[in-house]
């Protein structure tokens, strides 16, 4: 029987897909939290330091496919530094339809240009 706040070792591998060997020695090696209580024969492990091996395995997976899908970006797909930073703060703008430009001092055609819907 189960207690609600650990696992055996048999249950911490079948979570983790790991041998019961592999459970014992991450035990040994502090790698995961748990206990031998006099008088019983196997260990108990936290559930949250079971928890914690799946949050870090899970993690480490992610970086490594993350890294795998960067390394077949082209080069000639990547922005330059340059162009990363130039990026920063620009706000898109709606385009200039015709006419006097705004910024020429006819405040009028301003007013129009800005009072006019997006398209």
């Amino acid at each position: 029987m189960q207690d609600r706040g650990f696992y055996t070792v048999q249950q911490a591998a079948d979570t983790l897909d790991l041998t019961p060997g592999l459970i014992r020695q991450m035990l040994r090696g502090g790698d995961l939290e748990g206990s031998k209580e006099p008088g019983e024969r196997g260990w108990r492990i936290t559930r949250e330091s079971v928890e914690e091996v799946r949050r870090r395995r899970r993690d480490r997976e992610n970086r490594r496919l993350l890294a795998a899908a960067l390394e077949r970006i082209p080069p000639q797909l990547e922005a330059s530094a340059e162009e990363r930073e130039s990026d920063i703060g620009e706000t898109p703008t709606r385009p200039y339809r015709g006419g006097r430009m705004p910024s020429d001092g006819n405040l009028a055609a301003a007013e129009e240009h800005l009072a006019a819907p997006f398209r």
